[in-house]
């Protein structure tokens, strides 16, 4: 079943994340794989077609998104074949997607840049951003870094966590909050400022035609996100539903893999015998990381907010999503977001 966009409403989507708001599932498992798209973005599962560019289609591709990752006004980066790919899709009736979640970190002028480059490339398109409870989001974040980084020599030169000893070490929230709301222009705090993005992208596009979904309602109730996203996307909403059934979510780090890490840092010989290890791989192997290690089968890991750090969460977010949840009708309250009663609440109470 195809469905039928309104009059006017132009194919190609942009999906632009947050991160941490089920990207990579959606760029694996649907977006590269349903019969009525031409995926443009990120795609894991290209990594095993040595035809490909890593994890991008092409080689132009590959380098657009290079110059994406540091555009700015002015220099603003080119895809020729853009204009190709979006005549291929509509010959074949299929929705033109491009799926990168770093478009909602960097400053206004980087965003406006990137906004920008995507209308030079594609031409008039529709703009989806997947929002997620800001506390939800910091804390699944760090966990994300504390995978990332937890060798110092995998860290490039001049990040915050260059001061980090160099042998296995698990920084707590404490000292990833600190560089990260401390500096408005820290990954953190960048992704959440979506009111920024939006104003980015509604300069080339339209506000109409930007659409927010919510994280929370995908964990909800998975078949009515994407029933929704499909028809926004204009594809069957049922092949959809397939497609992503059986798919595998990256796993969140478990209290296993935290005691892991704990000894390692905490032992002479831990810290011996993991900065003797070279390979990606094996550190994996020795942190518990591999498919079907037992480790993933433990209590996911947690972590609380230190309450000065949440407050300030609470001050950055709280008036935007405030604005957002009353101009594009969503549910924020519902799911914990720190925003403003409506004004009719305000004027009961």
């Amino acid at each position: 079943m195809r469905i039928q966009l309104e009059s006017g409403k132009p194919r190609v989507v942009l999906h632009l994340g947050m991160p941490k708001t089920a990207t990579t599932m959606l760029q694996n498992s649907l977006f590269a794989r349903h019969s009525q798209i031409l995926h443009l973005g990120k795609c894991d599962d290209w990594l095993e077609n040595p035809q490909r560019a890593g994890h991008w289609r092409t080689q132009p591709i590959r380098r657009f998104v290079e110059e994406l990752r540091v555009a700015e006004t002015g220099r603003v980066p080119e895809l020729p074949e853009g204009g190709r790919f979006r005549s291929e899709a509509e010959a074949a009736g299929k929705t033109l997607v491009w799926s990168l979640e770093l478009m909602t970190a960097g400053s206004p002028g980087r965003k406006r840049a990137r906004a920008e480059a995507l209308r030079r490339a594609f031409g008039e398109a529709r703009v989806l951003i997947v929002l997620r409870n800001p506390f939800s989001f910091i804390t699944s974040y760090y966990f994300q870094k504390v995978k990332d980084y937890n060798r110092l020599d995998s860290v490039e030169q001049g990040h915050w966590m260059a001061s980090l000893p160099q042998r296995p070490y698990r920084f707590s929230m404490e000292q990833f909050l600190g560089p990260n709301l401390e500096q408005s222009r820290q990954p953190a705090l960048m992704h959440l400022n979506i009111e920024e993005t939006i104003a980015a992208f509604a300069a080339e596009f339209g506000r109409g035609r930007i659409r927010l979904m919510l994280f929370e309602q995908l964990l909800e109730d998975q078949a009515a996100f994407l029933e929704e996203l499909s028809r926004f996307f204009g594809v069957d909403p049922a092949e959809s539903l397939r497609l992503v059934a059986d798919s595998r979510r990256n796993d969140r780090w478990t209290e296993r893999h935290m005691e892991i890490l704990d000894r390692l840092q905490n032992s002479r010989f831990g810290r011996w015998r993991f900065g003797r290890v070279r390979s990606k791989a094996a550190r994996e192997a020795l942190l518990g990381m591999t498919p079907g290690h037992s480790a993933w089968n433990a209590p996911a890991a947690k972590v609380e907010i230190p309450p000065h750090w949440r407050e300030q969460i609470e001050e950055f977010t709280r008036g935007p999503l405030t604005r957002l949840a009353a101009e594009f009708d969503l549910p924020l309250a519902k799911y914990g977001y720190p925003v403003d009663p409506p004004a009719e609440q305000r004027r009961a109470a």
